[in-house]
């Protein structure tokens, strides 16, 4: 059963490329670690910071059965670059493939 994974925005807008990019490694992720039942994923800016740079966050959260939840939040500033929002979200994949690898 293909898993979907569920894609959110908080603190600002919907990004079609980054969902997809999301989307794809998502897939993989999903594909390597078949026992995952759901994977909801939230690009979030809790902060909107005007002198000292936003702060993303990537947060994961997947289930499995027979294990417990795996959460994991990665951050990163937005002064560095937009392609570090790619990179927080594929280390934090990684850290969720690393977890549920028991």
């Amino acid at each position: 059963m293909k898993v979907v994974a569920e894609i959110s925005f908080e603190g600002l807008e919907h990004s079609n490329a980054l969902a997809a990019l999301i989307d794809e490694d998502a897939d993989k992720l999903c594909a390597h670690q078949k026992r995952i039942s759901s994977l909801r994923v939230v690009v979030s800016r809790p902060q909107h910071r005007h002198h000292k740079g936003d702060v993303y966050q990537v947060h994961i959260h997947a289930t499995a059965p027979d294990v417990p939840d795996v959460i994991v939040t990665r951050e990163l500033s937005v002064t560095v670059a937009d392609d570090n929002v790619y990179a927080a979200f594929g280390d934090a994949s990684r850290t969720v493939n690393q977890q549920l690898q028991v």
